[in-house]
């Protein structure tokens, strides 16, 4: 017979007899339907359709389900004098087919007879089903009618737990609650934020994409495109060449896509018709899905996916191994994958001879990449599912053996809903000591292996464990991932490899290759070489090595130019592509999210003064202590420098020699006076208040030096009391010698009242007085709020500025007020007698005078207030400084120069031609 013709005599399930029958239902093929064509009649026998196309990747699944059944036909203690059979049945992933599988199994032959049921079905204890909701949902409905136990393999689905709509239905699968983590943590390592989400249009992806969100939302990561494809959408796009929806974001270098064996063809249309960019994909699939299996074409090379590990039973391997078809010559499953696998068959088998299968021969020598002595995650729990059911028998039985006689019981009539209260509370150990529980009641660490896929020229693809997830372990999550050995995209590799040539080109002065259309490969490996030295500072060296080094690499990227295709690899071209909305901000700044994506942001610089030593993407930047500062890159603090006015330093070297320059100069004037003091000019001016008023002075330009150096308890103390004492002295000073000038003019008139005061030296209190006030006022100063050193953080960014704070700022402007007040009154005295006779010619210098103090402290208010750090206290020196210059200069500088050089007017004669010019003129 004609291996073409076997399809037609496929039976749509397999059936080995036994005392008690479980019946497993399997996604192995499926029909070719003509909905247009067909009519679904009672009236006429239903055509036999053959299947179109077989999904092998399942058979494992049936290997699976008939080890178990063997293993507990051979156990006498589970099952004791009872055999189990089996009914297996092809599950339909066609919506409008789910029900037709039902009814061949009720019916119990090849077609659905409506009204029909065999005696072989009675002996169904329960039904092992489960790959797709849908199918679920369909059949459970019907077999409710019946309250046959169903126990489920397929992926854990929180809709199906429901026990008032599926009080029958029992999840062998636990709840993932990991995939997503596992999800989240790749995506993590890295530095994926801008991801695309491919899915079907189900409740249970919407459930997926929510969860998925909110894990992403805590990481700072976001999904920039959500794909839900349909069945509809598949069609259509299959007719027209440009369907709506088609998306494609050329910043999305990376897509999860969630869901069956189904989505993975949907993606891969969607990739066809929309013409999609390559990117990376991350497979997250709950059911395992053999990729080996699948066509995997160029758009899936560098993929990676999570795959539950496989299981190794005690047993199976050698199972597998001496499992074929002679063992069940009525299986045309194990027969038609048999024929399609090694192409061949056994004799007698009922598809006919095409070519006798060696006797040893075995499937532990299977074509292809698939591995079949360990079991996947879905055949385990096959595995397990079948055992339980298994122990629920035992349990039943063995209660009715109890209750029974022997008799009877070695001949039951079972009835399958009295399982129900055995499966609720099934738990049990099964051969490799794991726990297992039904309905999701346990919660066991959950580990993946992490897979790249990758796609050969003119061959089918593969995958390779490249890393593993461990979740809820004892560690807690965590991902290894082996980047040493990953796979990218070629052409996202080929978009980095571009850039890389541009930017290398732009600053390392690279020429390209010319007239060679074949050394792209070769060229990029040049321009890697080169960057790699450029980063590891090769090119960073003295001038002459680095031109050294430039001519090399010229010469060695022409070599590659004319080379042949590349045989090697560079590391650079292993890093991972990008998959961001917006770069990641570097040391030294911080992103400023907008309100559409968090994802989506700008780097701005950190402030003066806060640095941002994270490797990337920064909140919000550190502010650095008060006895540190931010570098110019702000990528962290360093330690402030500990500064004053120093002598050192070029304001206090300036101040300084200044001081002692008008110091020095202070003395000269007080020696010449000293000497020349029975002179008339001298003793005109009333030489004890010079004198005074010298002395003073010289100690102005001397407290300066207090203001100069490393601030000291003491040295702070005395800068403002100094100050304010030696000023008010000389102040005080002035203005005695202006009432002095002002008496002298009033005693001249008739009147013994100012003659008195002039005599009597009234005008000498005035000192003593004017200075008590202020001693006053210091002593409360000191004695509420005295000056102390403290430190400037602010004033200097770099420095940490030593000054002496006033204490009590009132009381400073009250010394400075009543010093002012001082000022005032000298100037108002002085400007009075300015017109005075020639002879008290002074008293036009002391106007002046006052009029230079007053202008110098009434500029000093407002630009102290403005200034900072040194400057101040350097600004409080040059207007002590300044004033007590005004009044050396302005009131001792004429005196000077005529008792030096013009000592002919220094004379009484002189003065007395001077008194009266009228009659020297007629002399």
């Amino acid at each position: 017979m004609d291996i073409s013709h076997c399809p037609l005599l496929m039976k749509p399930s397999v059936f080995s007899d036994g005392d008690l029958l479980l019946d497993g239902f399997i996604p192995l093929y499926d029909l070719n339907l003509q909905p247009e064509t067909e009519l679904f009649s009672f009236l006429h026998k239903p055509t036999l359709r053959s299947p179109e196309s077989w999904d092998w990747s399942n058979y494992p699944y049936v290997l699976a389900f008939l080890f178990a059944i063997e293993e507990i036909n051979k156990d006498p203690q589970l099952l004791p004098n009872l055999t189990l059979g089996f009914n297996i049945y092809n599950a339909l992933n066609i919506d409008q087919k789910t029900i037709e599988n039902i009814l061949l199994w009720i019916s119990g032959g090849n077609q659905a007879v409506p009204n029909y049921d065999c005696q072989k079905q009675k002996k169904s204890v329960g039904i092992i089903a489960g790959t797709r909701r849908e199918f679920l949902a369909n059949i459970g409905s019907l077999l409710e009618l019946y309250r046959i136990p169903q126990v489920t393999y397929g992926p854990f689905d929180p809709s199906l737990s429901d026990k008032e709509q599926f009080p029958s239905l029992y999840q062998m699968a636990t709840e993932d609650k990991f995939l997503v983590h596992g999800v989240t943590h790749l995506l993590q390592r890295f530095d994926w934020t801008w991801v695309g989400f491919f899915a079907s249009t189900d409740v249970k992806a919407e459930q997926f994409l929510e969860e998925l969100k909110a894990q992403l939302e805590k990481k700072d990561l976001c999904v920039a495109d959500e794909i839900l494809l349909s069945s509809d959408w598949i069609r259509k796009a299959k007719l027209v060449k440009t369907p709506t929806g088609c998306q494609d974001n050329s910043n999305v270098n990376v897509s999860i896509v969630y869901g069956d064996a189904d989505i993975f063809n949907w993606v891969h249309v969607f990739m066809t018709v929309c013409v999609l960019s390559s990117r990376v994909w991350i497979w997250a699939m709950e059911s395992y899905v053999d990729l080996n299996k699948m066509n995997i074409g160029s758009h899936f090379h560098g993929s990676l996916s999570f795959s539950p590990q496989k299981r190794e039973i005690p047993g199976f391997e050698h199972f597998v191994k001496m499992f074929n078809p002679s063992k069940n010559p009525e299986d045309i499953y194990t027969i038609k994958f048999w024929l399609d696998t090694f192409n061949c068959s056994f004799v007698g088998s009922v598809c006919g001879k095409l070519e006798d299968c060696p006797l040893n021969s075995t499937l532990e020598f299977m074509p292809g990449d698939t591995d079949l002595m360990t079991m996947s995650e879905p055949s385990y729990i096959i595995y397990n599912a079948v055992y339980a059911v298994a122990r629920a028998l035992h349990d039943l039985l063995l209660g009715k053996t109890e209750t029974e006689s022997t008799s009877n019981a070695n001949q039951p009539a079972l009835l399958p809903w009295k399982l129900h209260p055995f499966l609720r509370n099934i738990q049990f150990i099964n051969s490799i000591g794991d726990h297992i529980f039904l309905d999701g009641q346990r919660t066991t660490s959950q580990q993946y292996d992490v897979l790249n896929t990758v796609a050969l020229p003119g061959a089918h693809g593969f995958t390779s464990k490249v890393g593993e997830f461990v979740a809820n372990g004892p560690n807690k999550q965590h991902l290894i991932i082996n980047e040493e050995i990953l796979e990218w995209p070629s052409d996202l590799t080929k978009n980095r490899i571009l850039k890389l040539i541009q930017g290398a080109q732009n600053s390392l002065g690279i020429s390209s290759c010319e007239n060679d259309s074949n050394v792209t490969d070769w060229k990029t490996i040049g321009i890697e070489l080169r960057i790699q030295k450029h980063l590891n500072g090769t090119l960073k060296k003295k001038q002459r090595q680095e031109r050294k080094e430039q001519k090399h690499n010229d010469n060695e990227f022409s070599n590659i130019c004319v080379s042949g295709p590349a045989t090697e690899r560079i590391n650079i071209l292993r890093n991972p592509p990008q998959s961001v909305c917006t770069k990641r901000c570097g040391p030294g700044f911080m992103k400023v999210t907008n309100e559409t994506h968090t994802c989506c942001f700008k780097c701005a610089v950190c402030p003066k003064g806060e640095i941002s030593n994270k490797t990337a993407d920064a909140e919000q930047c550190i502010q650095c202590s008060e006895q540190e500062y931010s570098n110019q890159e702000r990528t962290f603090c360093l330690p402030k420098l500990v500064t004053y006015l120093d002598f050192e330093d070029p304001f206090g070297m300036a101040l300084a020699c200044t001081a002692l320059c008008f110091s020095v100069i202070t003395v000269v004037v007080l020696w010449v006076f000293v000497k020349h003091q029975d002179t008339p000019i001298v003793k005109a001016n009333n030489r004890t208040l010079s004198y005074i008023l010298l002395i003073s002075l010289l100690l102005c330009f001397l407290c300066s030096f207090l203001f100069i150096g490393r601030p000291h308890p003491v040295t702070c103390i005395l800068q403002q009391i100094t100050f304010g004492l030696v000023f008010t002295v000389a102040l005080s000073t002035v203005l005695a010698k202006t009432i002095v000038v002002l008496l002298a003019f009033k005693s001249m008139k008739p009147g013994r009242t100012m003659r008195w005061l002039l005599a009597s030296g009234a005008s000498n209190y005035v000192i003593p007085i004017c200075t008590l006030v202020q001693v006053v006022i210091c002593g409360i100063w000191l004695g509420l709020s005295p000056p102390f050193i403290d430190v400037d953080t602010l004033s200097e960014p770099r420095h940490l500025l030593l000054v002496c704070d006033k204490g009590s700022v009132t009381a400073f402007y009250c010394v400075l007020s009543y010093l002012g007040s001082l000022a005032l009154v000298s100037f108002s005295l002085s400007y009075f007698v300015r017109n005075l006779p020639d002879t008290f010619n002074e008293a036009k210098f002391l106007t002046f005078s006052m009029l230079v103090f007053c202008s110098v402290w009434v500029t000093f208010l407002p630009v102290y207030h403005g200034a900072q750090g040194k400057l101040m206290v350097a600004l409080e020196i040059f207007s002590i400084l300044a004033s007590s210059a005004g009044l050396l200069v302005c009131i001792f500088a004429p005196k000077c120069y005529i008792i030096l050089i013009r000592p002919d007017k220094n004379s009484l004669k002189h003065l007395k031609h001077k008194m009266n010019p009228r009659r020297n003129a007629y002399s």
